[in-house]
């Protein structure tokens, strides 16, 4: 697998917050870094849904 970019994308994110309270980046689109980190944080971000 290859995976490319340097640069995080969270323009997706920024549009949503204008029509939804709680929005949740991880991964990549928040920063780049490893799996591990991303698997975690959405782990973690789910339980604050709702």
């Amino acid at each position: 697998m290859i995976a490319m970019g340097v640069k995080p994308e969270d323009a997706l994110s920024t549009e949503l917050k204008k029509e939804i309270d709680k929005v949740f980046v991880v991964g990549d689109a928040g920063g780049i870094g490893k799996i591990a980190h991303a698997v975690q944080a959405g782990f973690k971000n789910s339980y604050e849904l709702e």
